[in-house]
């Protein structure tokens, strides 16, 4: 009988997370029941030639209370799961908290400093949200981080003395065209993607860095916002500096809309490189329960997911990690001053634009759906039996 692995999450922005934990899982024989909201519903059942044919199912919430969808959960888990792996709880905990999955859970935690820092580190919680936190680690059997570097920083300040285990999950390279190296006579364009705001990323020294270099090489360059500007007052710096170099002629860009998954990624891969000027600190949005995050240490950005699935040099402010593997395709910056002078490089340096490129491609074909179903079957599938 094959191994029974249940998945449950709401967010789209997990997508292609849970895409590759799919992809590995059927490439292991593994039967799949997927809990899923709407939106990441639809996209797992679209993207299901991409995972793989037959034991795959998905069941999409609908307009379920948040105490019928976890107890739905929990009686599908009972006869037809040996695991579940369930997102980290944002909100409804008091209904998470009250329902019995009957098997072990392993908990994806994209937050690690909210979710198993030490109590001291989230001393200003409610005294109702620290009850949370104790229930949320009697719940798990496992907790699931991205990268290595959440896991060290939970063996470090983390107080959890349940396994944690280290994977991104996420599969590309194998795929990916080789003609999209060359980038032929096209100007070299500098990519930044995400929503444009200037709390999480800091894209006024990126537009200063840009518009600092000399005639000659604006020449032969491009900067594109690809995201569409925040409703929040902090777009607005981005949005007036932006306008002011458009009006002088510098060749920057803004795709102003939201584009679909495949037009995110078509845009991404015909740039020259992604910039991520990711601030050292992730504030939360409006929440009491989540906590300020550590770029890189214990939050990961999309721009590193993005990396590995399409196989692309990135650009990082020294503070954020480069991803093992990719060293030869990540760039850091500290100063407006070192990342004018990097895209200068970058401009001028075609060899370095071609060899920053292989070494992604090359860095991402490791991230395959069988490389997935054998850490599933060493680190995940054990866990089954630690209820």
């Amino acid at each position: 009988m094959p191994f029974r692995l249940a998945l449950s999450t709401e967010h789209i922005q997990h997508r292609y997370i849970y895409q590759g934990i799919l992809a590995g899982a059927v490439a292991a024989g593994w039967d799949c029941l997927v809990f899923a909201g709407p939106r990441i519903g639809e996209f797992l059942r679209d993207s299901g030639s991409d995972v793989g044919p037959g034991n795959m199912e998905i069941v999409c919430r609908g307009d379920r209370s948040a105490t019928e969808y976890y107890r739905q959960i929990a009686t599908e888990c009972r006869h037809r799961a040996d695991l579940l792996v369930l997102d980290q709880p944002y909100r409804d905990l008091d209904s998470f908290l009250a329902t019995d999955f009957s098997v072990p859970v392993v908990s994806m935690i994209h937050n690690v400093r909210t979710f198993l820092a030490r109590r001291f580190a989230v001393r200003s919680l409610q005294r109702t949200y620290k009850r949370y936190l104790a229930g949320i680690e009697a719940k798990y059997t496992a907790f699931w981080v991205l990268t290595d570097h959440q896991k060290r920083w939970v063996e470090r300040h983390g107080q959890t003395r349940k396994p944690v285990i280290a994977s991104w999950s996420v599969i590309s390279g194998s795929n990916l065209p080789d003609a999209a190296i060359d980038q032929g006579d096209q100007p070299v364009r500098f990519v930044l993607p995400g929503s444009i705001n200037d709390k999480r990323r800091d894209y006024r020294t990126v537009l200063r860095a840009f518009e600092g270099l000399s005639p000659d090489l604006l020449e032969r360059a491009e900067l594109l916002l690809l995201g569409v500007p925040s409703p929040k007052k902090s777009s607005i710096p981005v949005i007036e500096q932006y306008e002011s170099m458009k009006a002088k002629g510098v060749p920057v860009h803004m795709t102003g809309e939201w584009v679909s998954h495949d037009e995110y990624d078509r845009t991404l891969l015909k740039s020259s490189i992604i910039v991520a000027s990711l601030r050292k600190r992730h504030e939360p949005k409006n929440s009491p329960f989540m906590r300020v995050e550590l770029n890189g240490l214990t939050k990961v950005s999309a721009v590193t997911l993005d990396q590995i699935r399409l196989g692309l040099p990135v650009i990082l402010p020294k503070h954020y990690p480069a991803e093992p593997g990719f060293e030869n395709a990540t760039f850091k910056y500290g100063s407006i001053k070192s990342l004018r002078d990097l895209m200068a490089r970058y401009i001028v340096d075609e060899d370095l634009r071609v060899r920053s490129r292989v070494a992604a491609r090359q860095a991402s074909r490791l991230f395959t759906a069988e490389a997935m179903s054998e850490f599933l079957e060493t680190r995940v599938q054990p866990l089954a039996g630690q209820r």
